[in-house]
């Protein structure tokens, strides 16, 4: 898999996109916390510039789960939210079918 140890990462954001050291750790920090990376061997939990710690981004994972977490800014929608959406798109699907207070189906 495409693995990269801290000190590849930091050596190049430093020789590639011109980087001081400290900022380049804090990249790396950046991307563990917003959970873009992960560690690909041990599950360590905080980033640091050594060549022991191995990692590799998420969209590279072979195996994901099906709610693994994509590079993408949105924000999840809560629970509630998506309730209300699929208790909107439920009677809609239903309506005819629905009883009036909602609570059931009926084929007639």
């Amino acid at each position: 898999e495409a693995c990269f140890s801290g000190s590849e990462l930091v050596g190049w954001l430093v020789k590639n996109k011109g980087k001081t050291q400290d900022e380049a750790v804090d990249i790396g920090r950046q991307l563990l916390a917003g959970r873009y990376m992960c560690a690909a061997v041990s599950h360590t939990s905080t980033f640091k510039a050594r060549s022991s710690d191995y990692w590799r981004l998420i969209e590279d994972e072979s195996a994901r789960a099906l709610n693994a977490q994509y590079t993408c800014k949105a924000l999840p929608a809560s629970a509630e939210a998506l309730a209300h959406v699929q208790e909107f798109l439920v009677k809609n699907l239903f309506e005819e079918f629905l009883t009036e207070n909602g609570g059931a189906l009926d084929y007639k």
